[in-house]
């Protein structure tokens, strides 16, 4: 053990080590471990040093899956209220499957306290809520409302209507970042609808519209764009497929000359799919975003991905993002007209070059045929492999 006596034994040796070494490396350490639990409760035992430190991460993000954990955490938050300070991200659910109508109906009590104990969380994550039309009503939404430090919102696998998607995305006042996956629009119109108490600004959206062929997110976009977020948005993530091309084509037209970033990713309807990402390539026009510094393009080839480049007009374009498919039993993907157009003047300042890999290949065979096909960006030092699998966007 570097540092550390060696005729001491391991345990002290540990904590001699925690005090020593400089705050911004023992939360480097714990970091690598932020995602096991039972790591970070074994290394909390360490010394007080790193149980302060694990603390933050422990309680960094708290998952409510049903109500009798939200009745364990307001109880918890009642008798240590300091917790506040840790808690960054609210996780509610995932609920059961439609059909289960009272595993949904203590959703309703989510905004009846917690406002008052969590006045520092950033983010809320719903999953899977697919009652909120019943249950999330506009008393609801006026308790919801006082969640006044939540900066983000997450609708994962949601199924709801526009009024309450709306309704949503106009209840949090500070709300800057709205993520939309997965979602299930509902062509249903309810008796009453929620209100919508404030208008978004948002400066970053990602949204996937490409679920189910329904008209309700182009509606809600549509909506979306006729807010304050119309002038606000910065960022911009759109999930879609050739039905959808139409969609994101008008919303770029009203956002795309502000944006400074962008992620066009394309969801294939078909095996053979060349022409349909060619068609979608002449739908939409990514050369009207001329400020963007970040541009992430998830396609099935790297010929379409280099279609897309070529109408590239932003000159300052720093980060570079791809999903290109690299699967065994696949021809491996053909760089070389990628590589003519990433030397071209456009992308001169380009400081860095992501492939983010989402399948079963190896990690190593995927880097190690970037490497062979793209030699000139790996001896740059630009090239980076990202698993995508863990969470990368």
């Amino acid at each position: 053990m570097i540092g550390a006596n060696p005729e001491m034994p391991a345990a002290v040796a540990t904590r001699h080590m925690g005090g020593r070494l400089p705050l911004e490396l023992v939360d480097q350490i714990i970091g690598f471990a932020a995602e096991d639990t039972s790591s970070l409760r074994a290394s909390a035992l360490t010394c007080h040093c790193w149980n302060a430190i694990i603390r933050c991460y422990m309680f960094r993000r708290v998952d409510i899956i049903n109500e009798k954990r939200l009745q364990a955490l307001e109880d918890v938050l009642q008798a240590a209220p300091h917790l506040d300070n840790h808690i960054r991200e609210l996780s509610i659910g995932p609920f059961s499957p439609q059909g289960h109508r009272e595993s949904s109906r203590w959703v309703v009590r989510v905004p009846e306290h917690l406002p008052l104990f969590l006045t520092k969380v950033r983010t809320i994550r719903f999953i899977r809520l697919s009652d909120a039309g019943e249950f999330c009503d506009s008393e609801f939404f006026a308790m919801f409302y006082y969640f006044l430090s939540v900066t983000r919102l997450v609708l994962e696998d949601c199924a709801m209507n526009i009024s309450v998607l709306q309704a949503f995305a106009s209840s949090l006042p500070n709300l800057t970042e709205l993520i939309i996956t997965d979602m299930l629009p509902l062509m249903v119109t309810l008796w009453e609808a929620p209100p919508q108490l404030s208008s978004p600004r948002l400066t970053a959206l990602v949204i996937d519209i490409a679920k189910t062929a329904s008209p309700t997110m182009s509606n809600f976009l549509d909506w979306l764009l006729s807010t304050d977020s119309l002038n606000t948005l910065r960022s911009a993530d759109f999930g879609f497929t050739i039905l959808d091309a139409k969609v994101v084509k008008r919303s770029l037209l009203d956002i795309g000359p502000r944006l400074q970033h962008l992620g066009l990713h394309v969801k294939s309807m078909f095996e053979s799919s060349e022409w349909e990402q060619e068609l979608i390539h002449r739908e939409v026009d990514i050369g009207i975003c001329t400020n963007l510094s970040s541009l992430t393009i998830d396609l099935k080839t790297a010929q379409s991905a280099a279609s897309f480049l070529k109408d590239v007009k932003a000159k300052d374009i720093r980060v570079l993002s791809f999903r290109i498919l690299m699967k065994d039993g696949y021809p491996q993907p053909d760089f070389e007209s990628l590589t003519h157009i990433l030397n071209d003047g456009t992308f001169c300042r380009v400081e860095r070059v992501r492939f983010i890999h989402t399948e079963d290949l190896a990690m190593y065979k995927v880097e190690e045929a970037l490497r062979k096909s793209l030699p000139d960006l790996y001896t740059r030092g630009l090239l980076r492999v990202l698993d995508g699998r863990r969470g990368h966007r």
